[in-house]
């Protein structure tokens, strides 16, 4: 059975695979919980933004990542301190 779906791991260490699965998963999760916690998303457009998650789950989290306003919970994530964006981006 040939087909795209047919992925072969066999030249990598089941270590590497397992550990890149987590990894996405985990990366996954991390924007799911960013894009429920945003304050500045109304009730529609974070349904929104979570039925893309969950549609497309990696592109969806880049996609939720790049293009949605910015939070507060994000903040340390990216290493910021919490409070201090505004809405211009000036601190």
């Amino acid at each position: 059975m040939n087909n795209l779906l047919n992925f072969n791991f066999n030249g990598l260490p089941q270590g590497i695979v397992l550990l890149i699965g987590v990894l996405s998963f985990v990366f996954f999760l991390i924007g799911l919980v960013c894009a429920l916690k945003n304050k500045e998303l109304n009730d529609v457009s974070r349904f929104m933004w979570v039925f893309i998650m969950i549609s497309l789950p990696f592109v969806g989290v880049i996609l939720y990542l790049i293009f949605a306003p910015d939070s507060d919970i994000t903040a340390p994530l990216v290493g910021e301190e919490k409070g201090t964006h505004t809405i211009d981006g000036n601190r």
